[in-house]
């Protein structure tokens, strides 16, 4: 996937860059860019870019993709196997109180665990290669490049 940002200042090697976020994004919220139409963070400065320059950032989609599995589909798997665990565990233990509020308690419980070990692992995560965006080139005046959920959009 690749996406152009605009590089605001070069220090010790590395660019610091503000991209825009896209319609998308909105819905998501995962890299915590809040209600900002911008979110500015830093990458290596391969290609010797200059403050007030337009780059083109590339990540491979099969990373945006693993990430978003784990981000999305491990704490939803923790979830039901949580209400499923704890609705039979309820009554196979013959637990006081209704199995629904067992099923729920552990399923919340579990969708919690797997945010913090999410959270946890994110350092190490973010240290690996194929998890951080990397400058390619200059970007042309208006170029189009691909969106995360594979739309056109003209950059400009």
């Amino acid at each position: 996937m690749d996406q152009t940002a605009k590089v605001i200042s070069v220090q010790d090697g590395k660019a610091k860059l503000e991209l825009e976020r896209h319609e998308a994004c909105k819905k998501c919220g995962v890299c915590h860019m809040g209600n900002s139409k911008t979110m500015e963070f830093s990458v290596i400065n391969s290609i010797n870019a200059r403050p007030g320059q337009r780059v083109v950032l590339r990540m491979p989609s099969s990373s945006v993709i693993q990430a978003g599995i784990v981000v999305y589909l491990l704490p939803t798997a923790m979830l039901l196997a949580g209400l499923a665990v704890g609705y039979a565990a309820a009554g196979h233990f013959d637990l006081a109180g209704r199995p629904e509020l067992w099923g729920l308690g552990l399923g919340v419980a579990l969708f919690a665990l797997a945010f913090v070990a999410i959270r946890h692992q994110e350092p190490r995560w973010r240290s690996q290669d194929r998890f951080s965006p990397r400058l390619v080139r200059l970007a042309e005046q208006q170029e189009n490049l691909e969106m995360p959920c594979g739309d056109q959009h003209e950059q400009g």
